[in-house]
């Protein structure tokens, strides 16, 4: 049966009525949290009048911030292969930690019922389409309806992210020199941000994303995303499917400075260059011990007290 553009219209309606009643329920609930330790139920319930209003318009601004996290998880759900497994559905999804789990699970399968409506719309248009193409075409089908089907697997397992714990490398990625660009860096911002950046980089880490954001409207950063704080930013890109290079660490001033689109431009510019290469290296255990002390390196100097020894900066001579 057909999926009509009526079907994939209502089924986008609802999730997004759902996603919507989900997160404002999720803020009036950190909202009557935050009244917990007041001196009186009086204050509370005072204080809770203008809440629909307040977060209402809190919603708005999320939604912002979770269309940007959702072109992060979209990318890499797009690029899955015709041979995809339910592991490479997984190793897409952010961890269960993740504030908006099913909110993007659900967007995922909305645009898996997009693509499928798209195809068959096309289908339907054009009856001399050659037999070799109908065939491609199916599988095409095929391949998102298994993307549903795993997917609605996940919502279903509960126990597999309790039992396994989601952890992700990463890759400091070198200068032009040889040096590490990030700990260069931020050994040169104030130390006040180093807790910012330490909950980005740990967030890489643990798959949890801290507002995470897809860069688009640039082709040279196509493909690169960022994680952020408040100012903090941590700009990475995956390597394989549970490897991440972080490119560069920098605090943002505001959204037009010039130079840093410039600044940020060619240091992913250079990645780029030597992505290929670095993809290759991640493959070796000498490299990848060798990035382990950088990284202790990295941790030492932006939370010390949970790093018991001061390691000595080591140049990466490639």
């Amino acid at each position: 049966m057909a999926i009509t553009e009526k079907d994939v219209n209502d089924l986008l309606k609802v999730i997004e009525v759902d996603c919507k009643e989900a997160r404002l329920k999720r803020a009036e609930l950190s909202r009557l949290k935050k009244h917990l330790h007041s001196d009186t139920v009086e204050e509370a319930i005072t204080d809770n009048k203008n809440l629909k209003v307040e977060t209402s318009s809190n919603i708005s601004l999320e939604d912002d911030d979770f269309n940007d996290e959702i072109s992060f998880y979209l990318d890499s759900y797009k690029k899955l292969d015709d041979q995809f497994t339910y592991e490479d559905i997984i190793n897409v999804l952010p961890t269960k930690d993740n504030y908006n789990y099913i909110d993007i699970i659900n967007r995922l399968i909305a645009e898996s019922y997009k693509e499928i409506k798209e195809i068959n719309e096309l289908l339907m248009e054009d009856d001399s389409i050659p037999k070799e193409e109908l065939v491609e075409y199916k599988a095409l089908i095929g391949k998102e309806k298994l993307k549903i089907k795993y997917l609605r697997k996940s919502m279903l397992e509960e126990e597999q992210t309790t039992i396994m714990e989601h952890k992700n490398r990463i890759v400091l990625v070198p200068t032009i020199n040889g040096n590490i660009r990030i700990i260069d860096e931020l050994e040169h911002i104030p130390s006040e941000y180093y807790d910012s950046f330490l909950e980005l980089i740990n967030s890489i880490i643990n798959g949890t994303f801290k507002n995470v954001k897809t860069f688009t409207s640039n082709p040279q950063l196509t493909g690169v995303s960022e994680v952020k704080g408040f100012k903090t930013r941590v700009v990475f890109s995956r390597l394989d499917k549970n490897t991440y290079g972080l490119i560069t660490a920098f605090v943002k001033k505001t959204d037009t400075d010039k130079l840093y689109k410039e600044t940020l431009t060619r240091k992913v510019t250079h990645f780029r260059e030597n992505e290929s290469k670095l993809k290759e290296r991640i493959k070796d255990s000498e490299f990848m011990e060798l990035n382990d002390l950088y990284i202790e390196e990295l941790f030492n100097l932006i939370s010390p007290k949970e790093t018991g020894i001061e390691l000595k900066k080591v140049n990466n001579h490639d």
